[in-house]
C-alpha cells in the first residue's frame, strides 16, 4: 500500500511548515515533524507510527533523525515490517 505525506495546515494544529501526518488510504497512520526545541543534537526530524497503529506491530514505533528523506525512509521501513 502507498503511503501519503501530507503538510499539516496551520488551522489545524500549528504554524510549522516542516509537519506532516501520514496516510494510508484513508487513515491517518503516522506523523513526521521537525522539532523545533528538545530534540537529539543533529536530528530534530521525528517520526513516529500512530499509537493506535501499534498494535501487534513489532518496534521501533518511533524515532530521531537528520533530514526528512531519512524520516519517511525510517517510517517506511518500521511500516512494511508490521506488514508481514
Amino acid at each position: 500500500m502507498s503511503l501519503l505525506l501530507r503538510r499539516i495546515q496551520a488551522f489545524e494544529r500549528w504554524d510549522n511548515p516542516d509537519d506532516y501526518t501520514l496516510h494510508d488510504g484513508e487513515r491517518t497512520v503516522g506523523r513526521i515533524f521537525k522539532a523545533e526545541v528538545a530534540h537529539p543534537e543533529g536530528r530534530p526530524w521525528m517520526w513516529t507510527v500512530e499509537f493506535h497503529e501499534r498494535k501487534d506491530r513489532p518496534g521501533p514505533h518511533q524515532g530521531n533523525v537528520a533530514i526528512l528523506v531519512e524520516a519517511m525512509a525510517a517510517f517506511r521501513e518500521s511500516w512494511d515490517r508490521g506488514r508481514s
